[in-house]
């Protein structure tokens, strides 16, 4: 993919939406299911072994309408602001009471992969408090990845919501923000309506896939999030950029499965040259949730001077 391009009214994207190359074009594996028609709208379809034993169902998207050179940046603002992965999701005062019991709870929006809220017994009673969306890996689930936040969370008084995506992994890996989006507007609306929140410590965070998604909904909603935090994400997919948001990025030095190269230290790279705060940190790992790490994160949300990583 070229560096840049020149749209047809001669005006050039800014660095991130430079993605518009490939707006409607998307590589990725899903698990093959009855359902994956409802998915993948797209006749290219082909059934792959992993070498795992479990079948996939590659979903090969090339459905550019026109080339970058004919495509003017008013077209651009014709999409859905849902489709570019904007939340119409906005800060609203409490109106429920909070959960009566501290630790896991189910939000009870869905019947089958809820999100789950954790509420440390040491949360203040009063005054906003700080929260940090976790989103999963692939295959993942909340009660994958809530461990190696949940003594950070005790310790500093913060909640962690943990949405579960719909399908395997989320709906940007699979072709498109979607039902993952929505569901996170409803996630995010029932915690605010039980909590008073710390607008300046409202965080993104992801490990993975979950990373991936993590930066790329942060970034796209940055007038909505402070801190973004991505544990080894994959790839960035942003076609509107709104406000700000402070980022922080790790990545292991030995990651077998997304390498270093063309992830991390990309990423990095991009936001820091489109002017973003970026806290980028290498570990010597691989494709892991390392919890040194995930303590120089935490550090990083709550605005506290970052040690050195081990």
């Amino acid at each position: 993919m070229p560096e840049s391009v020149t749209l047809a009214d001669g005006k050039a994207p800014n660095i991130l939406l430079n993605q518009v190359l490939r707006l409607f074009e998307w590589d990725c594996q899903i698990p093959a299911m009855s359902e994956r028609a409802k998915i993948c709208h797209n006749p290219r379809l082909a059934d792959v072994d992993t070498g795992t034993g479990t079948r996939y169902t590659q979903c090969l998207h090339r459905r550019s309408l026109l080339p970058p050179q004919q495509i003017t940046t008013d077209q651009i603002a014709m999409f859905a602001p849902s489709l570019m992965g904007r939340l119409s999701f906005t800060h609203i005062a409490p109106s429920k009471p909070p959960f009566e019991n501290p630790g896991r709870n189910h939000l009870g929006l869905f019947a089958e992969r809820d999100a789950v809220l954790y509420v440390p017994s040491s949360l203040p009673k009063e005054g906003p408090v700080p929260l940090l969306v976790m989103f999963h890996g692939a295959g993942g689930f909340p009660e994958k990845v809530l461990p190696f936040l949940e003594e950070h969370a005790e310790r500093e008084g913060f909640l962690i919501l943990a949405p579960q995506s719909l399908y395997p992994t989320w709906d940007i890996v699979i072709g498109g923000s979607g039902p993952d989006l929505e569901r996170l507007e409803q996630e995010l609306t029932e915690v605010f309506s039980r909590y008073q929140i710390d607008t300046s410590h409202f965080g993104f965070a992801g490990f993975s896939d979950g990373g991936s998604y993590s930066l790329s909904m942060g970034i796209t909603n940055g007038d909505l999030v402070s801190h973004v935090i991505v544990f080894s994400g994959g790839f960035m997919s942003v076609f509107m950029q709104e406000g700000m948001p402070k980022v922080f990025i790790s990545h292991g030095l030995i990651d077998e499965q997304l390498p270093i190269e063309t992830s991390g230290r990309k990423h990095a790279d991009q936001l820091k040259a489109a002017g973003y705060d970026v806290n980028y940190v290498e570990f010597n790992e691989k494709h892991i949730i390392h919890p040194p790490i995930v303590k120089l994160a935490i550090d990083f949300f709550l605005d506290r001077p970052a040690a050195a990583a081990e």
